[in-house]
């Protein structure tokens, strides 16, 4: 992606075409407009740089937002290492700790062991989740 400086940026070309009624081109016209400065607020941009329309007063406030985003986008990323956990009406993905995760197997019958006691778990979540309700 190729940035333009700041001078260009401020720059804006507007092509406006004009038609007969018999849908025929009569012609065109280019419009050139200066954008005024926003040097007391930050613009937030999104991934491609285009203008999201959001205007952050300081650039403590963009640097916020920026890190916000930025752990946000972690912990997504992270999320497939954990397991959901039902905290009040919410189910949450926690985190699985290092000493909860099984080491991998090669040997058939522990593999078959392991995924029997983790349908049987299941099994019983969904048996007992109609009580999470209740208390």
């Amino acid at each position: 992606m190729m940035m333009r400086d700041a001078e260009d940026a401020r720059r804006r070309k507007k092509t406006t075409r004009f038609y007969d009624p018999a849908g025929r081109s009569a012609g065109s016209a280019i419009t050139e407009t200066e954008e005024e400065d926003t040097a007391d607020s930050t613009v937030l941009r999104d991934a491609w740089g285009r203008p999201t329309g959001v205007t952050l007063p300081d650039a403590d406030a963009y640097q916020r937002v920026t890190d916000a985003r930025a752990e946000m986008v972690h912990e997504k990323s992270e999320a497939w290492r954990g397991r959901n956990v039902v905290e009040g009406n919410d189910l949450v993905c926690k985190s699985l700790r290092q000493g909860d995760a099984l080491a991998p197997t090669t040997d058939a019958a522990e593999g078959e062991a392991r995924k029997r006691a983790a349908w049987q778990q299941m099994m019983r979540e969904k048996a007992d989740a109609w009580r999470q309700g209740l208390t």
